[in-house]
């Protein structure tokens, strides 16, 4: 059955490149859940899936339906068509830019010493008792919490960086570009002190998005400093995912091998098998649980004795496991059931295509659009494993912000004005 996903995404995937002749995000987003499909076929051929249920059109369909969906809303957004990256005040950039900075560095330092710990010995059972002992880290308090918030925006180091290799400055601060690269690692530290493997991957995904997008902003020089780059950042961000993945899988059926491989491409499986589960109505709570205790708090609305550890239990005596990948569709559906979360994708491909409108009809993007843009662009980007930003609600509140106050300070006359590098000479990219 994943056989019709791998159709109708490689489907949309050509159609949407013929159009728009142009490789940029939304091609990229496309290769991306292309890739996983072509991991889930490989995990039918090879039997490496371990489901309950075997696959099923209704689920399969049911997930199809979803994604399209939101690739046909983001099948408006071409590059080729923005003429200009405005700044909306240079001021307020600086501000953030030397903040991102600072507080980047600041994550690294708190989280490197137990990132190392995690690394030392057996690494099975550090992420054991890091499970088990839970006050490990949360035993700092709200330090954790604003480090772990801090690490969680590294995407905005990423930007800032590629926007101080831009061909707008010609007389680039080589200083500040190296740590705003060096700070861009806080969050793939930060992963690595919980024993987790997804900062690696999660670091070169925003990479790739952010590189992608700004490529024709950049100096050709800049093009190849920026390959060196993640040359050298590669082995530094595989090395902890080999050494974890070996720890936890080495000795088990499937093998390393076969849960990498899993690790990519098992969401179709994982989602067909929790499809087939009765869920419970959460209305929120397990995918923004930050955001829903604020209103909770506010008396917006009535509180409620959820538990996450019992979600779980629920599935588990079902013999499902909830905790697999089955992408942010499947993250969704276990707190809005399946006609809620229909629902929850047409509202926000609404909201996504007014921003992409915004953005296209005008041939400009602004920083704050482009903020907004990557918070709805990496719930998809990154929901190709699971939602990720369950445990991102404060993010999601400060992207939020963020957007708002540049909205709200923007000046042309404090505004900095990017050009695409062919755009410059007189033809379009």
């Amino acid at each position: 059955m994943n056989i019709i996903f791998f159709i109708v995404i490689l489907f949309i995937y050509l159609y949407y490149n013929y159009k728009s002749r142009y490789l940029g995000v939304v091609s990229l987003l496309m290769l991306t859940y292309l890739a996983m499909s072509v991991l889930s076929l490989t995990i039918t051929i090879l039997n490496l899936h371990n489901g309950i249920y075997p696959l099923k059109l209704n689920s399969t369909i049911y997930l199809t339906l979803n994604i399209t969906l939101i690739f046909i809303v983001m099948m408006k957004f071409k590059e080729i068509k923005i003429h200009k990256f405005i700044i909306d005040n240079k001021y307020a950039f600086n501000i953030i830019d030397n903040l991102l900075i600072i507080s980047g560095i600041l994550s690294i330092l708190f989280f490197a010493p137990h990132a190392i710990s995690a690394l030392s010995g057996d690494i099975y059972l550090n992420r054991v008792l890091q499970k088990a002992q839970k006050e490990i880290l949360p035993k700092y308090g709200i330090l954790n919490t604003l480090f772990s918030l801090i690490a969680n925006m590294f995407i905005l180091n990423i930007i800032s960086l590629f926007i101080n290799m831009s061909n707008h400055f010609n007389k680039r601060n080589i200083f500040k570009i190296y740590l705003l690269y060096l700070s861009s690692f806080s969050y793939f530290v930060y992963v690595i002190a919980y024993v987790g493997r997804d900062g690696s991957i999660y670091w070169i995904m925003s990479f790739l998005y952010v590189y992608v997008f700004f490529r024709p902003y950049l100096k050709l020089k800049e093009i190849f400093t920026t390959r060196v780059a993640i040359l050298f950042a590669l082995p530094v961000l595989f090395m902890p995912f080999i050494f974890i993945t070996n720890a936890r899988f080495e000795k088990t059926n499937i093998g390393a091998f076969g849960s990498i491989v899993i690790y990519g491409g098992g969401q179709i499986h994982n989602f067909n098998d929790q499809f087939e589960v009765e869920k419970p109505f959460r209305g929120g709570r397990y995918n923004f649980p930050v955001i829903y205790r604020i209103l909770e708090y506010t008396t917006i609305i009535d509180k409620s004795n959820f538990s996450r550890e019992d979600d779980f239990k629920y599935y588990i005596d079902k013999q499902v496991q909830p905790w697999t990948f089955a992408t942010f569709i499947g993250s969704l559906v276990k707190d809005f059931g399946n006609v809620g979360t229909l629902l929850f994708i047409i509202m926000f491909c609404l909201i996504f295509r007014v921003i992409i409108s915004n953005i296209i009809d005008n041939n400009t993007i602004y920083y704050s659009q482009f903020i907004l843009f990557t918070l709805f662009y990496q719930f998809i980007y990154w929901g190709v494993f699971y939602n990720r930003m369950y445990a991102m609600n404060l993010y999601i509140i400060i992207m939020v912000i963020l957007f708002i106050i540049f909205k709200l300070y923007k000046s042309k006359q404090y505004s900095i004005t990017l050009l695409p590098r062919l755009h410059q000479h007189g033809y379009r990219r």
